[in-house]
């Protein structure tokens, strides 16, 4: 009887220890990704890196500008369904996106961001001071995270692939 009551009392200490240790992440609702918008992102994929103006034009439709390295400065792609279209010093091309070798980088942020735009309801947890949705995609685990106080995309990351995406500016496109 003593063994019994012994347990359930350490047993309740565990558990009250272990909420304790969870602090600092607590469940909330994503931000609405069903919107328009553009932003200045820092790209680190292993040792490459890059910037660029992203723009979400709509589900599907997106255009990247790079900024930096020189190598890239310039090159813009727009993405709009299953096509991309580059352009540098007015010369232009179209691929199918299945063919493009950025697929692998920006299109696990496009496609994490369309289908995720489709879910109103998913949830989150935060953390110093961001909002983070966990999901998966094409066998992918990705992060998004949000500003918690404008609620703007802040971030994305695929940790098995070693790729960050942090936007230093966001706006809502009207």
């Amino acid at each position: 009887m003593f063994f019994k009551k012994f347990a359930a009392g350490f047993l309740s200490v565990i558990c009250v220890l272990m909420l304790c240790c969870c602090k600092g992440e607590k469940t909330s609702a994503a931000p609405d990704l069903n919107k328009l918008f553009t932003g200045t992102a820092s790209i680190a994929c292993g040792d490459f890196t890059a910037e660029a103006t992203i723009n979400r034009l709509g589900n599907g439709m997106w255009d990247v500008e790079f900024l930096s390295p020189k190598t890239l400065s310039g090159v813009k792609l727009s993405f709009n369904g299953d096509e991309i279209t580059a352009s540098y010093l007015g010369l232009k091309f179209t691929v199918p996106k299945d063919t493009s070798p950025v697929k692998g980088v920006l299109r696990l942020l496009f496609d994490a961001v369309d289908k995720s735009s489709e879910k109103p309801d998913m949830v989150c947890t935060e953390k110093d001071g961001k909002i983070i949705f966990d999901g998966e995609i094409n066998s992918e685990k990705f992060k998004i995270m949000f500003n918690k106080e404008t609620g703007g995309l802040s971030g994305f990351e695929v940790p098995d692939k070693d790729l960050k995406i942090e936007f230093s500016s966001y706006s809502e496109i009207q």
